[in-house]
């Protein structure tokens, strides 16, 4: 039963993105046998908008494929994954570097652009000889897809209109996870492209649904930038996909068991690729972290819980010789009417912070073996980063809560630089914010409500900081200095707080997975109060080029107790209730001031009155914050 179990798959899509990392974790259920020249729809619906149509020109990508063409390319992956039960590991399977040969052909192109596409395996092998049994099995299994090839038809934006996998052994409950990745790399290689016209810097978003009814369903959230076309006519993007599986009951059969299972999952990808509209195959390079979990009843009332994880990692070589646009020099928010030039304030000398009530506690120090997590930056090192966050609010009103309403997304773009690694061990850091603002959904708020938030926000452009902080992340001194106007638009307390909160400081102790560490600090709440903060980090795993996999959990509340509003500081305010709960996860490089890649959800719920002479009312309200961010391809160097 184990082996039927741990061998499930969910079936998603099939694009080169989620061919790479959905495809290796969760490789779908066996399809009706059908005849080679027969081909199926996909099981699952997308929807596809754009959210940000870019600077002008405005480009309707489309792929123009030759009839007859051929492609080759050679894919370097790994992939581990573990199926445990509580700390009993059942199941793992370690990350040994393996390569896959790709041939493609163009069979057929129609008027209309759809076209035909057959594209297989032709060869496999190992990165390094196989020199242990778990090599030697995994070269095996390896082996026995060569020859496996699949049948896709393509409409002229890549979407897979119908398709048909040709492998004999489709249908086998003990497949090696690594075979999985093999064969799912030649589904769905072409990327799809956005329905409506686009320009540099601007973006799209796709949410994908499964509708296979023999297994879980799911969504995958696409968000993709068309950062640059080069001199060649090919176009470089960036996509970050977020994969949830929610809670649900799934036939106990399709696992060897008579009662039905609860199934629920969750994943995280980036993806970064350069496409060449006359070719089917990008270049391209791509990570993924997934986690599923099953509730199997295994008789007399007992249920067994098994938590499945994986970490996928690809590219095509000769992905390493392309230089990645940066993305900080695209503008986020492009307007033709106006340009920006950021300004270039001297920075105040650096100042010592105090640290409030801010501790590091190790809960859990986490298996063995454990090491002592250390930044190691160099100086000179340059990092850019790009960031959204998204917002909604409701309040009650005659005691029922109203519908969100949805504030637009605000986007930021970074530049960090290590300016000096002093004597003691501490690092210099500088942080200058280069853009800064509204993208074109303007999310549920009236025009002139946009326009004052593109101003405040756009004030921030050429804000810098200057950090010193040691080598497990506490932010020693630091220096801020506002561009002209930009005074207003920031409150001193929030960005004392934000400078505190800019790292999440490191333990002083050694741990290994599974160590989980608590981070306590007062903060400062936009609403004028004083925050209790406590954020539990938890080290998922360790990736084998040293990256490090961090789960987080996010808790705040407050006291009841006086609060001062910005600008109405004439009205007497008390804060009844504030509580925030969240969480989310990260992909930290030591060597890095900046996590590679980091979101989180929170929703924060405020009760406060509000009191002037003899009149006072009392207001609920929540607001729920998303944030995302990520390191631009190709900086750190």
């Amino acid at each position: 039963m184990l082996d039927t179990i741990t061998s499930w798959c969910l079936p998603m899509s099939r694009s080169l993105t989620t061919a790479l990392v959905v495809g290796a974790l969760l490789a779908g259920l066996a399809p009706s046998v059908l005849a080679e020249d027969e081909l199926e729809p996909p099981q699952h619906v997308i929807a596809s908008t754009v959210l940000d149509p870019g600077a002008e020109p405005l480009l309707d990508l489309a792929y123009e494929w030759t009839e007859g063409q051929t492609e080759s390319m050679s894919l370097e992956l790994w992939t581990t994954q573990t199926t445990s039960m509580g700390s009993f590991v059942a199941e793992e399977h370690q990350p040994i570097p393996f390569r896959v040969a790709v041939d493609l052909e163009v069979e057929r192109v129609d008027p209309d652009g759809t076209a035909l596409i057959e594209s297989g395996i032709s060869a496999v092998d190992l990165l390094e000889p196989a020199a242990d049994e778990e090599s030697r099995a995994l070269l095996a299994a390896l082996e026995t897809a060569v020859g496996v090839r699949v049948r896709e038809e393509h409409d002229a934006k890549g979407y897979v209109l119908r398709s048909r996998l040709i492998d004999p052994l489709e249908d086998a409950d003990d497949s090696h996870p690594a075979r999985d990745l093999a064969v799912s790399t030649i589904e769905g290689l072409p990327v799809r492209l956005p329905l409506e016209p686009i320009g540099v810097g601007g973006s799209w978003q796709e949410t994908l649904t499964t509708t296979d009814d023999r297994g879980p369903r799911g969504t995958e959230t696409f968000t993709t930038q068309l950062v640059a076309s080069d001199a060649d006519g090919a176009i470089w993007i960036g996509t970050s996909t977020v994969v949830d599986i929610p809670v649900q009951e799934l036939p106990g059969d399709e696992f060897g068991v008579d009662e039905p299972i609860t199934a629920s999952g969750e994943g995280m990808s980036t993806y970064h690729g350069r496409i060449d509209l006359a070719r089917a195959l990008p270049a391209w390079r791509s990570t993924y972290d997934a986690r599923i979990e099953l509730d199997v009843p295994v008789g007399d009332g007992l249920v067994v819980t098994l938590d499945h994880a994986a970490a996928v990692s690809g590219s095509s070589p000769g992905w390493q010789d392309r230089t990645w646009p940066r993305l900080a020099e695209v503008p986020l928010s492009p307007s033709p009417e106006t340009v920006i030039e950021p300004p270039d304030p001297a920075v105040e000398p650096l100042e010592p912070v105090t640290r409030p009530d801010i501790d590091v506690v190790v809960l859990d120090p986490g298996e063995e073996p454990r090491q002592v997590l250390r930044y190691r930056l160099t100086e000179g090192q340059v990092e850019d980063t790009v960031s959204v966050m998204r917002m909604g609010m409701r309040t009650v009103v005659d005691g029922e809560w109203t519908p969100w309403l949805g504030l637009p997304p605000m986007e930021m773009a970074a530049t960090s630089t290590v300016t000096g690694v002093n004597g003691d061990g501490s690092y210099d850091v500088e942080i200058i914010y280069t853009d800064v603002g509204v993208p074109r959904d303007p999310g549920q708020l009236p025009p002139e409500a946009i326009e004052e938030m593109e101003a405040g926000l756009a004030s921030l452009i050429g804000m810098r900081q200057v950090l010193r902080i040691d080598d497990r992340g506490w932010v020693l001194a630091a220096a801020t200095s506002l561009p002209p106007g930009a005074e207003s638009a920031v409150d001193p307390t929030q960005l004392d707080a934000m400078t505190q909160e800019l790292i999440d400081p490191l333990p002083a102790e050694p741990v290994g997975v599974g160590a989980r560490w608590e981070v306590s600090r007062r903060t400062s709440d936009a609403m004028g109060f004083e925050a209790y903060g406590r954020n539990v980090l938890t080290l998922d795993r360790v990736l084998p080029d040293g990256r490090l996999r961090m789960g987080l959990d996010i808790d705040l509340s407050a006291d009841p107790g006086p609060m001062t509003l910005p600008d109405m500081e004439f009205l007497d305010a008390t804060i009844d209730r504030f509580t925030t709960d969240g969480g989310g996860d990260k992909t930290v490089d030591l060597g890095l001031v900046n996590p590679i890649v980091g979101r989180t959800d929170s929703i924060s719920e405020y009760a406060f009155t509000i009191a002037l002479g003899d009149m006072s009312e009392t207001t609920e309200l929540q607001m729920s914050v998303e944030f995302e961010a990520r390191l631009v391809e190709g900086s750190g160097d």
